[in-house]
This record gives structure tokens, sequence and C-alpha cells, in this order.
């Protein structure tokens, strides 16, 4: 009888369930380490990672106050160059935002639904919606720029 209730249980609830629990035990993780991670983000070392799919998407932009996903593709030598500049920024702001990437040849749907239409792009997100973007190939300097201005007029509240 176990095993048949076990069976019918459909994707959804049981993604449900492994999203609570995850979530319980990334709070009971953050709070072991005094939340020395991203005090505006429960999501753990997940900057920079490759987005698969637009419910891993979803969870991520749920689960941290401000987030930057970087449209790209392997067949653009501009997101070649722009891939450094998005690291590099993104390491210095890590503590205050989550930093991921969209191949937009692998997920062309994530793609769409922003309205991406050229790379590389990036987009920043507060609190679940779109707040700005940048187009093409951003100097270093500039996309510094643009990631503090995103961070400061929207600071996490700890």
């Amino acid at each position: 009888m176990h095993g048949e209730s076990n069976a019918n249980i459909g994707v959804e609830e049981y993604d449900q369930e492994v999203r609570k629990l995850l979530d319980r035990l990334t709070e009971e993780l953050m709070h072991s380490r005094g939340a020395e991670g991203n005090p505006c983000c429960r999501v753990l070392n997940r900057n920079f990672s490759e987005v698969g799919s637009a419910g891993e998407l979803r969870e991520l932009i749920r689960q941290c106050k401000v987030v930057f996903i970087n449209f790209y593709s392997t067949y653009c030598p501009h997101c070649m160059v722009f891939d450094r500049v998005f690291r590099t920024v993104g390491a210095r702001y890590s503590r205050n935002a989550l930093f991921i990437r969209v191949n937009v040849m692998v997920s062309p749907d994530i793609a769409v639904a922003f309205y991406v239409m050229g790379v590389p792009t990036t987009v920043a997100i507060v609190d679940g919606a779109e707040v700005d973007r940048v187009i093409g190939l951003v100097p270093p300097r500039d996309f510094d720029v643009f990631v503090r201005r995103v961070i400061e007029s929207h600071p996490c509240n700890e």
C-alpha cells in the first residue's frame, strides 16, 4: 500500500516536496555557518553556473533577491570575451547577488521568455522582476557600474 501511494504522487508534488526539503536544509546550513554565505540569496555555490531549464531558473530567482543572468552562445566570440568580465565583476559582488548563465542554444525557451534578441545580454532581476539589462560586449568598468547600481538601489534586508 505504501508503495502504491508513492506511485500516485505526481512530478509537481514531488518537486515541491524536494524544494521544501532543500529550502529547510539550506536554511540550516546557512544558520550553522552563521550566514557566512550570501545573505541576499539562499542558494549556495551556484555563481556562474549554467541554468538548464526554466523551472530551475524560476527556483533560483525565487530564492535570491538580485540575480544577474548572462545569456550567451558558445558560437559568439563576443560572449566568450564577456564571460571573463561577467565572472570577474560577479566575483566582486557575489555576496550581494547571484550570477548565472544561460546558453541560448541549449535553452532557447528561456531566451525567448526574456526577449533576448542578441548575445551577450545580461538581465538584472530584483525580487523576481527585470529591472534593467545590458546588451553586447560591455567593458569591465561599465559592467561594474551597472552591477553596483542595481545592487545599491536594491539592498537586501538582512
